[in-house]
């Protein structure tokens, strides 16, 4: 992770930190091949969520029992990957905010599949 980025992070955290949400954070890639042997998209993107993840532990900005991480290495793009531009939209880092209550208390309208017969 770039330093220039310790800045933003420490203002996500700031802003997350009093809401009562947990945090995922979620990595992702262009579709351009990795260059490290052994490597895919897809472990790059994980790497990417995790290193945010540990960043924020070992600087105590937010409890880890409110974070989680994962990758979607390059299957959610945001730009064409065709062209410069589009592919640095895709190597990014997204916040989800997640609620920490039953959402069955607070959207009881809520369907819950597992009380949903097969079809």
């Amino acid at each position: 992770m770039r330093i220039e980025a310790y800045p933003v992070l420490r203002k996500v955290a700031a802003m997350v930190e009093p809401l009562p949400f947990n945090l995922r954070i979620e990595g992702h890639t262009d579709d351009t091949p990795v260059r490290s042997e052994g490597m895919s998209n897809w472990d790059l993107s994980v790497t990417r969520a995790v290193s945010v993840l540990k960043f924020f532990v070992q600087e105590e900005l937010v409890d880890i029992e409110r974070l989680s991480a994962v990758g979607y290495g390059a299957q959610r793009p945001l730009g064409p990957n065709d062209t410069e531009e589009g592919r640095s939209l895709n190597r990014r880092v997204e916040f989800v905010l997640e609620s920490t209550s039953s959402t069955r208390e607070e959207l009881p309208y809520l369907i819950d599949a597992r009380e949903q017969l097969p079809f």
